[in-house]
């Protein structure tokens, strides 16, 4: 959490040179071992102006509407620069959004749920910020962070340079228009049918499952036929169901959140539903909506129909691992994969720091970096048993772990090794079903 904001405030506007956030970061421990409990940024006069006003978007709410491609990308820029001003998810602003695909490239901020958009969100989720005013923040802080040699943001797990950052941006803004110039014209052709989503638990998973889609879509020629069958895609992403994890005084937002998510899961005005998340999978069971794509479904058919007769290593929460026999062990044995289990190997620990590390990173681009260390560590475990698939069935996993970044680490040079991300078979599912097309596997009971 960061501390009263007037420390800001007084250094901008009297010092005019220095602006300093203190952070309490309990738990923490430097690179070398010792305590650690406070963490200081400093910031200069125009990137400090910047913070001070993102800093009232803390545990706000916003909601937008508009072509998919653009509000995936817009979700992308938002949690992962959210993610790195505001490390501890509960503080995060959460998000709704309803997007129609194969239209004019525009979007629109919502300050009001009007019909029929009001069917698809809970009311005490209204809107109470602009998402249009936090975009030119986002700019000001770009050019704030060039007056100090900032070179460098995270964004989608990768080193983006705040120039390229800026021009993302600056790509996005342009698409906004009025909500009356859409909704005008979305009356003429009205939903026929829709598909509600759900963030993940960490909310930056859910925004890489947006993209994902997104890039799925195209490269599957999807997005005409997705458009002709008249589909409306709705995302909810709340990052307050994450609030008990650092502020146990507050768990009843937690609490209130996961009940929300719940009943947005069981809404008549959906054909289908997601949720962009392996642990949330485990409250939805034993009896999840009958209209859910389930990512454990999706993993084992992909792993099923990929690599018959491997055996898969399963990287995933420590609450997930706990309770495995719920959910993919149930799933892989109804498929008759073996998956191995870490045991008191450590292995469980060390994957769970790295999730952790990328869901809350606190020692921004740093934490990217350890957690990818962890997951490289446990990979090489892994394949050490005799697993040669790696079923990264957390979407925070994906964030980090590239292709590339892979291939590269001399640890696991030589070894037959291959991955199943839970987000793209997840967004492969949701594609297929979308499509009208036979679904590559049944809709859970």
């Amino acid at each position: 959490c960061i501390l009263d904001c007037t420390v800001l405030r007084n250094a901008v506007d009297r010092e005019k040179t220095l602006a300093v956030s203190v952070q309490l970061r309990p738990n923490m421990k430097t690179d070398d071992g010792r305590d650690c409990k406070l963490k200081l940024r400093v910031y200069g006069p125009r990137m400090g102006d910047a913070v001070l006003q993102l800093d009232a978007y803390k545990e706000s709410r916003v909601a937008m509407m508009g072509d998919y491609g653009v509000l995936s990308e817009f979700m992308v820029l938002w949690e992962n620069f959210f993610s790195g001003l505001f490390p501890y998810e509960g503080n995060r602003p959460c998000m709704s959004w309803v997007a129609r695909v194969g239209g004019p490239k525009k979007v629109a901020e919502l300050m009001n749920f009007q019909a029929p958009f009001d069917v698809l969100f809970p009311s005490h989720m209204t809107p109470t910020k602009s998402p249009v005013k936090a975009l030119q923040l986002m700019i000001a802080y770009c050019d704030g962070a060039a007056d100090q040699g900032v070179e460098v943001m995270k964004i989608d797990g990768r080193g983006l340079t705040i120039q390229d950052l800026k021009k993302r941006i600056s790509d996005v803004l342009p698409c906004v228009v009025q909500a009356s110039e859409i909704a005008k014209q979305w009356s003429q052709t009205p939903a026929k049918q829709r598909l509600g989503m759900v963030g993940g638990m960490g909310p930056v998973a859910g925004a890489g499952f947006a993209l994902e889609l997104d890039k799925m879509m195209k490269s599957q020629d999807a997005t005409k036929t997705i458009a002709d069958l008249g589909w409306e895609l709705c995302m909810y992403s709340d990052p307050s169901v994450e609030t008990a994890k650092t502020e146990s005084l507050e768990a009843w937002k937690t609490v209130r959140s996961a009940i929300t998510i719940l009943n947005y899961l069981h809404l008549d005005a959906f054909k289908y539903t997601c949720i962009a998340s392996n642990t949330a999978h485990l409250m939805l069971q034993p009896s999840p909506p009958s209209n859910c794509l389930s990512i454990f479904e999706a993993v084992a058919m992909e792993i099923k129909r990929k690599f018959p007769g491997q055996k898969v290593a399963l990287l995933c929460t420590t609450p997930s691992m706990r309770f495995v026999e719920w959910g993919y062990a149930e799933i892989f044995k109804k498929h008759d994969l073996e998956f191995i289990h870490p045991g008191e190997s450590g292995m469980q620990e060390k994957c769970m720091h790295g999730i952790e590390l990328v869901k809350n990173p606190t020692e921004g681009p740093s934490s990217h970096k350890k957690a990818l260390d962890c997951f490289m560590q446990c990979f090489q475990w892994y394949s050490d048993q005799g697993a040669s698939v790696m079923a990264l069935a957390c979407t925070e996993i994906g964030i980090v772990v590239k292709p590339e970044m892979v291939a590269s680490d001399k640890r696991l040079q030589g070894r037959n090794i291959h991955f199943v991300d839970s987000v793209t078979a997840l967004g492969d599912t949701v594609v297929q079903n979308l499509k009208g097309s036979s679904s590559i596997y049944p809709v859970t009971n």
